[in-house]
C-alpha cells in the first residue's frame, strides 16, 4: 500500500506539472479539461496495472532453477514437515496496528460529510423560491442579494436583479456554458476523490486547475457570440467585487478573472498545440511505464506448471500430475555430465530407483509415483547419475526418471519495495512456510523477517479459479533456521 500510495502521489504531480508548463496557457480548453480528468484517474490506476517482462538474465527477484523434470516437483522446503515451537501468527493484539487506518477513515468521513453539508446548502437555496424554466435550464430566484453562480442544471440568481434585467447577456451565456457543458460533475468528481485521497496534496491544485478551465471553456462561450471581447472584460472587472460564496459553484475572484482576462488576448498557434497533443499520450505511456508494476518473469520452460500446490506428499518430495514435455528441458543438456556408467553400474541405478518406487491412486482416480529412499542413498544415486555421458543421462530422462540436486540453502531477504508489491492479491497468490495464507497476512511482518522466496509463474490450467498469476512462496528466518539442517540433508530430489 505504501508502495501504491508514494507511485499514485507522483504520478499525478508530474502530471500536473506538465499540465501548468505546457497546455495551461495553450488555448485548447477541451483537450485541457479531458486531461486533468484523465490525469486523476490514470494517476489511481496506473500503480495497479501490473505488466510482465521477459529477461534472458532473471533479477535476483525471481528464483531460477533448470528443471529436467517432467514432474512438478517443489525445490524449496514447501515438503517439510516440521512442526513449529513457535506460533508467529499467534500473538497479542497491536492496537497500534489499526492507528493508520482508523485516521484515514476519520479524515474520509470528515471530508465527505463537509462535501454533504456543502451540497445541502446549495440545494436547500432552490426551495421555497421561484424557480424559472428557461432553455432547458432552471433559473433560481434568490429574494437574498447573490452573485450569479452555478451548480448542476441550476443558475442561482438574485430575484430583483434578475426581473429588471440587470443581468448582463453575458453572464447568463457564461453561466449557461458551465451548466450546458456540466462543469459541476467534474467538481462533485474532484471532491469525491480529495475526500478519499486527502493525503494527496496534488488533488487540491488539480481542483484550482479544472475550475480555471472551466472559466476559458465559458469564456469561449460568450465570445463565440459575438460579444466585443474589450467590453467582455471591463464588465468581469466589475464582478470581482463579490459577495461570499459556496464552495463547488462557479464563481467571480481576482485571481480567476486574472487569468481568464490574459486567455482571451491570447494567441494561439496551431501547429504547437497539434504537436502537444501528439506529445502528451506519448509522454503518458512513459509515465505509466515508470509507475507501473513490472514483473520480471522466468524464462518459458517445457514444463508448465499445472497445480499450484503439490497434491501428495511422502517421503521427501512431493509429486504432483504428470506433464508430459513437448521435447527435452533445455536444463538436460546445460547439466555437467561424466565419462559414462558400465552397463553394470547403469543397471544398477536404474533398478535401484524402481526398485524403491511407490505407485498409488488417488481418490480422484489419478495415478502417481513416489521415490522413497534415505538421503544417502539418493546422493549415491545423484553421484552415478552425474558420471554418466550426456546420452546416458538422455536415456534415464526419457525412461521417466528425473533427478535434481539443489543449492545450498541461503538466506536471501527481499526489498521494501518488493515486500509491498507482494501483497496485492491480483497478482500473488502467497504461501508463508508451507502454508497458503491470504496477502494481508503479510500485514503480520517486515521484510526483514522474510529469509527466502521463490516466485512461480502459473500456466493453463493453474491459472484456473485463482486471480493471481504468480505463486509465491516464502520462509521466515525461524522457519528457515529451523529446517535449514533437514535441506542440507535432502538437496538430492528423485523422480519417476
Amino acid at each position: 500500500m505504501t508502495s501504491y500510495i508514494i507511485k499514485s502521489i507522483l504520478c499525478s504531480g508530474i502530471l500536473l506539472a506538465v499540465y501548468h508548463l505546457f497546455l495551461q496557457k495553450e488555448k485548447m480548453c477541451r483537450f485541457n479539461r479531458f486531461y486533468l480528468l484523465a490525469g486523476i484517474v490514470f494517476s489511481l490506476v496506473v500503480p495497479l496495472v501490473s505488466i510482465e517482462l521477459e529477461s534472458d538474465s532473471i533479477p535476483t527477484a525471481i528464483s531460477k532453477y533448470d528443471r529436467t523434470s517432467n514432474f512438478v516437483m517443489d525445490l524449496t522446503v514447501r515438503n517439510v514437515a516440521v512442526k513449529s515451537d513457535i506460533d508467529i501468527s499467534k500473538s497479542d493484539t497491536n492496537w497500534l496496528e489499526y492507528a493508520p487506518i482508523s485516521i484515514y477513515i476519520f479524515v474520509v468521513l470528515l471530508l465527505l460529510a463537509r462535501l454533504i453539508r456543502n451540497l445541502r446548502i446549495i440545494f436547500s437555496k432552490k426551495y421555497g423560491t421561484e424557480l424559472i424554466f428557461y432553455q432547458g435550464i432552471n433559473i433560481v430566484l434568490l429574494p437574498e442579494p447573490t452573485v450569479t453562480f452555478t451548480f448542476l442544471n441550476h443558475i442561482f440568481v438574485n430575484k430583483n436583479d434578475y426581473l429588471q434585467k440587470l443581468i448582463e447577456d453575458e453572464v447568463l451565456i457564461h453561466e449557461m456554458a458551465h451548466v450546458r457543458q456540466k462543469h459541476s460533475l467534474d467538481i462533485l468528481f474532484i471532491e469525491v476523490i480529495q475526500a478519499l485521497y486527502w493525503f494527496n496534496p496534488f488533488f487540491f491544485f488539480y481542483k484550482k486547475a479544472i475550475q480555471l478551465n472551466h472559466e476559458f471553456l465559458a469564456d469561449e462561450a460568450v465570445i463565440s457570440k459575438h460579444f466585443s471581447v474589450s467590453s467582455y472584460q471591463l464588465m468581469l472587472l466589475d464582478k470581482i467585487l463579490c459577495t461570499k460564496q459556496v464552495n463547488l459553484t462557479s464563481s467571480f475572484n481576482y485571481s480567476i478573472t486574472k487569468q481568464r482576462l490574459a486567455m482571451m488576448t491570447r494567441t494561439s498557434n496551431k501547429t504547437i498545440q497539434m504537436l502537444k497533443k501528439l506529445a502528451t499520450p506519448l509522454l503518458t505511456l512513459c509515465i505509466a511505464f515508470v509507475f507501473c508494476e513490472k514483473i520480471y518473469s522466468q524464462e518459458k520452460g517445457n514444463t508448465a506448471i499445472k497445480k499450484a500446490e503439490p497434491v501428495m506428499k511422502s517421503g521427501n518430495i512431493r509429486i504432483a500430475d504428470k506433464s508430459i514435455p513437448t521435447k527435452r528441458p533445455k536444463g538436460l543438456y546445460e547439466q555437467k555430465s561424466g565419462p559414462g556408467l558400465s552397463a553394470e553400474k547403469y543397471g544398477v541405478f536404474i533398478s535401484t530407483i524402481e526398485n524403491h518406487t511407490k505407485y498409488v491412486t488417488s481418490e480422484k482416480g489419478l495415478k502417481y509415483s513416489i521415490v522413497e529412499m534415505s538421503s544417502d542413498l539418493e546422493n549415491q544415486m545423484y553421484d552415478l547419475y552425474m558420471l554418466m555421458t550426456k546420452d546416458q543421462q538422455i536415456k534415464v530422462y526419457d525412461s521417466g526418471i528425473t533427478i535434481f540436486k539443489m543449492d545450498m540453502p541461503v538466506k536471501k531477504a527481499p526489498t521494501p519495495e518488493m515486500f509491498e508489491n507482494w501483497k496485492k492479491p491480483t497478482v500473488f497468490g502467497i504461501w508463508i512456510n508451507d502454508k497458503h495464507v491470504p496477502n494481508s497476512a503479510l500485514d503480520k511482518y517486515k521484510y526483514s523477517d522474510i529469509a527466502e522466496y521463490d516466485l512461480s509463474k502459473l500456466y493453463g490450467a493453474a491459472l484456473k479459479g485463482r486471480i493471481y498469476k504468480y505463486q509465491l512462496n516464502l520462509l521466515t528466518n525461524d522457519y528457515f533456521d529451523k529446517t535449514y539442517d533437514y535441506r542440507v540433508k535432502n538437496l538430492v530430489l528423485i523422480s519417476k
